[in-house]
């Protein structure tokens, strides 16, 4: 007997300990049925641009849109050849649910199939102008003098510019350019030679050296500068006088490659209406300091109806004081159709001065004439 109860007290003290796990068991089934029913009830399948995402049901396309990680921007405002003017100012991006267009704020139903795409470049405003198409010039030969063979014309041409970038694309070609053609020449004029002294007039040696022109009976070439020209007027007046020739070597002696077309034109015309007021008739011939030429003052040269000579001999009697040897220097040099290069201001020009009597007389002993550059070149 004392067996059987020990028997029937174990069972009996089993039995709270199966009723606390299935309560357990009960309690944990509910949860995870709660679970699943809250995660369904308040959160959603969505597919955003194809890629599957759980979003809440509270959540709006932005949500959804920031949860799939995808990158989306607005499109810029961009210039004709499609360079960016201004970051994140084209069209917006744009966000569709089930194909159909919204806005980003929008709600999202269960399923539902989202689609993003970046915004659109948005081009700047074109106009349709006619801008001319510059000519080139092509320069050949060997020679101090820039003869024009032919001239050069600028070509017109239809474009698409951008008003704020002034870019230009899609051209359409109204009239062609016409380049313009220089043959650099010597003279073919036999036995002349001129002589020309640049940077002057100076009070000192200009009158000096017109002296011994006119004793020798000999032209010659003065190309002045306009500061010096406007403070000797009476100097240009005897150089035109005695039968020489005046020619345009710029206004202040500046390069005038290191200028821009206007400033150019300046230095040209200035000197030009000095000698006109003094003597009555401008410059057609322009040296430029240094023999410094481009286009750019090839074409203000064409522009203000000069003609360009430069010079075949240079003794550089500029950095000479013995005279002598600046007389061997050019007549060794020296041959039919040579422009001498020498100076009446600028420095001392005392050598220069010494040098030229004898130089003349060399010169003529060898049988040349010796004449204005107007000369050498007429046709």
């Amino acid at each position: 007997m004392i067996v059987i109860k020990n028997k029937v007290d174990k069972a009996y003290n089993h039995e709270p300990k199966r009723k606390y796990i299935t309560l357990v068991i009960i309690i944990t089934i509910f949860l995870i049925i709660e679970f699943i029913f809250y995660y369904n009830y308040f959160n959603y399948r969505v597919f955003v641009n194809d890629k599957p995402l759980m979003i809440s049901r509270f959540a709006t396309l932005h949500d959804a849109i920031k949860k799939s990680g995808i990158k989306v921007e607005p499109g810029d405002f961009v210039d004709i050849e499609n360079k960016v003017i201004e970051k994140g100012k084209g069209g917006p991006i744009k966000y569709f649910i089930d194909f159909k267009n919204v806005s980003g704020k929008s709600k999202v139903k269960r399923m539902a199939e989202i689609f993003v795409v970046n915004g659109i470049d948005r081009m700047e405003p074109q106009e349709k102008i006619i801008i001319q198409i510059p000519f080139k010039y092509n320069i050949i030969g060997e020679g101090p003098y820039y003869e024009i063979t032919r001239k050069g014309k600028l070509g017109r041409k239809l474009v698409n510019q951008g008003i704020i970038s002034k870019k230009t694309k899609d051209e359409v070609i109204l009239e062609e350019k016409v380049d313009c053609i220089i043959i650099k020449k010597r003279s073919k004029k036999d036995r002349m030679i001129a002589l020309t002294f640049d940077d002057g007039p100076h009070k000192k040696y200009t009158p000096q050296i017109l002296d011994i022109l006119s004793d020798k009976k000999v032209r010659a070439n003065f190309f002045v500068l306009g500061i010096n020209a406007e403070r000797n007027p009476e100097l240009l007046k005897r150089i035109i006088k005695e039968g020489h020739m005046i020619a345009n070597h710029s206004f202040s002696h500046t390069y005038l490659t290191k200028m821009n077309p206007e400033q150019i034109k300046g230095e040209i015309e200035r000197t030009s209406q000095i000698v006109k007021k003094a003597t009555g008739k401008g410059t057609t011939w322009l040296r430029p300091p240094g023999g410094s030429v481009d286009q750019k003052v090839i074409n203000v040269a064409q522009l203000t109806k000069h003609r360009i000579i430069k010079w075949t001999v240079d003794p550089q009697d500029w950095r000479q004081s013995n005279h002598n040897i600046l007389v061997s220097k050019i007549i060794n040099t020296n041959s039919s159709g040579s422009i001498i290069l020498l100076h009446d201001g600028g420095g001392n020009r005392q050598a220069t001065v010494k040098a030229l009597p004898t130089l003349i007389d060399k010169l003529l002993e060898e049988g040349y004439q010796l004449v204005t550059v107007d000369m050498m070149f007429s046709k």
